[in-house]
């Protein structure tokens, strides 16, 4: 790990005297990784500026970057990498999916019929799955196609393919405008954090509730 350097501690003030003066230019890098405004001048130095106004001044700009590119590569991966390996092509699979749900969870041909109340259903049987199953790439990717699609139906909305490069992942996600439902997202947490109480109902439902809000 890079050393952080130490750096002087600047009232507000400090920094709106300090950009007062030529040479500071706006890093756009380093600002896109902290979410918070980071220069640097022609010496060198860097001043981090924070939310509030303050901030911290480096004189050693490059140590600063050096750790600060160190932490950024040390993000954690994307919650779907290894997981869920579509792409495009996941909205035309998902009858198949729902399918596949149908027959690994040995239910009858109309027991998933894409009704809200199935949710509780699925949830019931869901629960008595090892959690280390259902984090399989195959059984996962089944229940995202099924929730996923009662959700989508319920709304109104349509089915959303999102590309994140940084990770080389797509994301599926229910959308009514420019309100979006990450259905990954839920499905993931409901299984990772709840189960065996997990309740993919009751969180879809509360994505409902705000989808109503939204639309008035």
């Amino acid at each position: 790990m890079k050393k952080f350097p130490n750096g002087l501690d600047l009232s507000k003030k400090d920094v709106s005297e300090h950009l007062k003066q030529k040479g500071w230019v706006l890093d756009e890098g380093l600002t896109k990784i902290l979410c918070e405004d980071v220069y640097f001048d022609n010496s060198g130095r860097i001043l981090h500026q924070f939310f509030e106004g303050k901030g911290v001044l480096y004189d050693d700009g490059a140590a600063f970057r050096d750790a600060i590119l160190a932490i950024a590569n040390q993000r954690p991966q994307h919650l779907l990498v290894g997981l869920f390996d579509y792409d495009r092509r996941f909205l035309e699979d998902i009858p198949s999916l729902v399918g596949g749900l149908i027959d690994t969870l040995k239910l009858g041909d109309d027991y998933l019929d894409y009704q809200w109340r199935r949710l509780d259903d699925l949830d019931r049987v869901l629960r008595g799955i090892n959690r280390s199953r259902l984090l399989k790439p195959d059984l996962f990717a089944m229940v995202i196609a099924y929730t996923g699609e009662v959700f989508r139906r319920q709304v109104g909305g349509v089915w959303v393919m999102k590309y994140i490069e940084d990770d080389s992942v797509w994301e599926p996600w229910v959308a009514v405008g420019d309100i979006e439902c990450a259905v990954f997202s839920i499905v993931y947490n409901e299984i990772y954090e709840a189960h065996p109480r997990m309740s993919l109902s009751g969180s879809f439902f509360g994505e409902l509730k705000s989808f109503e809000r939204e639309l008035g």
